[in-house]
């Protein structure tokens, strides 16, 4: 399996989304391989420290992706990529080398915008390989505060591209800078991790765990070990749509699956972004 995190913006929180899904997937006995695409190589520092037995390497360019991972997806059960930032030609090769796509989006319009590009691209990749379920996306609201208005601006303007908004939400706190300065996970930051690592338990299981469960069914070979062997688990929860999205949304803006339906807006996005904008005005 092939899992691509990517933004067309920096600063989104991938490295973060990167670096705990890897701890995880590797907590998990799984054999994991990440690539760090990003020029700021966030996720190879990090990891070095947090997880130094994981592989990780640096790719670049276009010829490295290309000739990489394939290569580490025939040998080990996951191949992690962490996506450059900016819509190049990078990430549309892990776009369409991926199984799986995480896109994070944070509570700006800046990233709103970004991600809502990042989300057109992901859509042209499928449209362009003749293929309506792959990869499965799913947008992942980040540094998310309570009830703010962006948050449910930012699942409209992607939803609209058919990808579903994942129910579990990060929110904005501290222990996931400390984790990045510290060289760990908030797994391991005990008690001032705690909330921290309750939502990402909560994300991972809904939107890794049943991709795993069905690699390991078609591969009964692969080996899944219970999730963490030494961290006490995190049940799933449902969050209520309400609790983070628009009461008021289009018909038709929000997707239960996914699937891709036909973006309603103009070529270049323009419709949807004008419509993003007056939402926040509104705020």
């Amino acid at each position: 399996m092939i899992i691509a995190v990517v933004n067309s913006k920096g600063g989104v929180g991938k490295s973060t989304l990167a670096v705990h899904a890897a701890v995880w997937l590797r907590q998990r006995g799984l054999t994991l391989a990440v690539v760090d695409a990003d020029a700021q190589a966030s996720t190879s520092e990090w990891l070095s420290e947090a997880a130094p037995d994981i592989r990780v390497e640096r790719c670049d360019t276009t010829a490295e992706l290309t000739e990489r991972v394939p290569r580490l997806s025939a040998v080990h059960d996951v191949v992690l990529a962490d996506g450059p930032a900016g819509l190049s030609a990078e990430t549309a090769i892990l776009v369409g080398a991926a199984d799986l796509v995480l896109l994070p989006i944070g509570p700006s319009m800046m990233d709103i915008r970004a991600s809502y590009r990042s989300a057109r691209l992901v859509y042209n990749v499928r449209l362009r390989a003749h293929h309506s379920q792959r990869p499965e996306v799913y947008t992942v609201l980040n540094r998310v505060q309570s009830r703010t208005r962006l948050a449910a601006v930012a699942a409209v303007a992607v939803t609209r591209y058919g990808f579903p908004v994942a129910s579990a939400v990060l929110h904005l706190r501290q222990a996931y800078a400390e984790a990045c300065g510290r060289g760990t996970v908030v797994w391991r930051m005990g008690s001032s991790g705690r909330a921290a690592a309750d939502e990402l338990g909560r994300l991972f299981d809904e939107v890794l765990e049943p991709r795993l469960a069905a690699a390991k069914t078609a591969s009964p070979e692969a080996k899944v070990a219970p999730f963490p062997p030494s961290w006490p688990t995190v049940p799933p929860r449902s969050v209520p749509a309400s609790a983070i999205l628009p009461t008021s949304a289009p018909a038709g803006a929000f997707s239960s699956g996914p699937g891709v339906s036909q973006p309603a807006t103009s070529a270049d996005g323009s419709g949807v972004e004008s419509r993003v904008t007056a939402g926040v005005k509104d705020a």
